[in-house]
């Protein structure tokens, strides 16, 4: 877009950060003026009604430095970096501690919604992560926020560009929702259509999974993935959300650095978490497509690549998220001192032409649940794509 780059301090007024009433010797309040934290900026406009802190009108004046206005970007500089929040136009006098930085912007020049969606972007979040320095905890100092810099389009185009993202965001939103939906009535589906796997009521065939492998299945990488943008989106366990991709704290590896053969994801691939701490997270999984997009996968993660014509990928997830495949999937684990693991071993299954059927009606029950707003969240990138907003608000070019 050849949108120049202009750093937060010359877009803004001021950028100062809180502090705690205790430095004057104060305490905090039941309620009063809302005192904001880390935890209360979250990526999108400040919700002051769910904070829990408070100080009294007196404090509150006498913390001057750290007053909050309307339009303020707020950005978390200790311990979690860079999360960042917009105060809305209708928010009531606000003060924050010494991990929140205040960005008093110039709204003549850059929109303080925009400045939130940008600074979330993966150009301008590395930047500012990889000038943390840590001690005791990561910091980012006064002076590197105020040389951050950031795409600047004319307001109109940075007005549009919210718009659009907003659009987007709300779709995300409604997204979750159905998603949530979904997971409660898709397994209710499988037993309806195929009874209980354990006790095969319908007496259908079982078989192995080893003998429906395209390729022996296979761990990630060891390399470490790293939030610098590099060529491979690096897929962790956390990334597996609810059988889907979660493209929140996305990390990266370079071809250069893995064996791309055993080490590159594929279309129809499915990947599970098989080593964490967690047992209630263990065997999460997705079937990957990730398309023109490149994706390799860390050592948490276990591949298992299928020959399709035999076993449907997304008939193995929705098998595996009954509640009888999970017990079975379960009593192959086994437990470190540390964390769960599993590894391969025998699975029931239903013939191939059950699969495509199971397949088929989950999908279908799915989407349906997913499109309950018309819309779900690839028509949210399609708005962006197709305006070509993603390479701009991402920086990519600049």
């Amino acid at each position: 877009m050849g949108w120049p780059l202009v750093t937060l301090g010359e877009l803004s007024s001021i950028i100062t950060k809180g502090t705690t009433p205790k430095t004057l010797g104060k305490a905090y309040a039941s309620g009063g003026v809302p005192f904001l934290r880390s935890e209360d900026v979250q990526g999108r406009a400040v919700d002051w009604t769910s904070t829990t802190y408070f100080i009294d009108q007196e404090t509150h004046s006498l913390l001057n430095r750290s007053q909050i206005r309307p339009g303020d970007l707020l950005v978390t500089i200790a311990g979690t970096i860079g999360r960042v929040g917009y105060v809305p136009d209708d928010a009531p006098s606000l003060n924050c501690n010494q991990a929140v930085a205040i960005v008093r912007l110039n709204r003549g020049a850059i929109d303080p919604r925009y400045a939130c969606y940008v600074m979330q972007s993966q150009a301008v979040a590395s930047k500012l992560f990889s000038q943390r320095t840590t001690a005791t905890i990561s910091n980012i100092s006064l002076a590197q926020l105020n040389a951050l810099a950031v795409p600047l389009p004319l307001l109109p185009e940075q007005q549009r560009i919210v718009d659009i993202l907003d659009r987007a965001t709300a779709i995300q939103k409604l997204r979750k929702e159905a998603g949530a939906k979904a997971q409660e009535i898709i397994p209710a589906l499988f037993m309806d259509m195929f009874g209980d796997p354990v006790s095969n009521p319908r007496g259908w065939p079982r078989g192995q999974v080893r003998d429906f492998f395209a390729e022996k299945p296979r761990y990630g990488t060891m390399v470490p993935a790293s939030a610098d943008q590099k060529d491979l989106l690096c897929i962790r366990v956390a990334n597996i959300q609810d059988d889907e991709l979660s493209r929140k704290s996305l990390k990266y590896v370079s071809s250069k650095e893995i064996d791309m053969h055993r080490h590159a994801v594929k279309d129809g691939d499915v990947l599970m978490a098989r080593a964490i701490a967690s047992r209630d997270h263990l065997g999460k999984c997705l079937v990957a497509y990730p398309g023109e997009e490149k994706w390799a996968f860390d050592s948490h993660i276990m591949l298992c690549r299928l020959d399709r014509s035999k076993l449907l990928p997304e008939y193995l997830v929705r098998y595996l998220q009954s509640n009888a495949g999970r017990q079975e999937f379960l009593s192959h684990t086994r437990q470190s001192a540390v964390q769960f693991n599993i590894t391969l071993k025998r699975r029931d299954l239903l013939p191939e032409e059950i699969q495509h059927g199971v397949g088929r009606g989950v999908a279908i029950v799915g989407a349906a649940v997913h499109l309950t707003a018309g819309h779900n969240v690839y028509a949210g990138q399609l708005l962006v794509e197709n305006c070509g907003l993603r390479r701009a608000i991402l920086g990519i070019g600049h």
